[in-house]
């Protein structure tokens, strides 16, 4: 059984950007590579908005990011939308998609939301 573990992706200087990963396979880096494919347009700006963040902190715009619940965030670069929890200084991005309404979907909540409490448990178990 595999187990959610952090990958460093980014050093800034207010915050450390971590992907979460699983068996090998990054959902955030996975939906932003594929941006890369096809919107290039979201892509450059959820780069850059990960870029921004590490290194001048959290946007304090709700249009740019937002907080979900007590410990769900998301950024809102162009249509993307990027989950991710704080833990300190660090921010770990657990999953993303691309918006299709003026709502969040709310599968793409019950997964960030199972990814996160996967990934917590597995932290509370000690296992990292």
């Amino acid at each position: 059984m595999s187990h959610w573990r952090t990958r460093l992706e980014l050093r800034g200087v207010r915050y450390d950007i971590y992907f979460l990963v699983k068996g090998g396979r990054c959902p955030t880096d996975e939906f932003i590579t594929g941006l890369g494919k096809g919107d290039v347009r979201t892509h450059r700006k959820a780069i850059k908005a990960l870029e921004r963040t590490a290194q001048n902190g959290l946007p304090q715009n709700d249009e740019q990011c937002k907080q979900h619940e007590d410990d769900l965030w998301y950024l809102k670069p162009g249509q993307a939308r990027l989950f991710f929890i704080i833990r300190g200084r660090d921010l770990r991005f657990i999953d993303a998609y691309k918006k299709q309404s003026n709502r969040l979907d709310p599968r793409q909540v019950r997964r960030a939301r199972r990814i996160r409490d996967e990934y917590l448990k597995d932290l509370k178990e000690g296992i990292q």
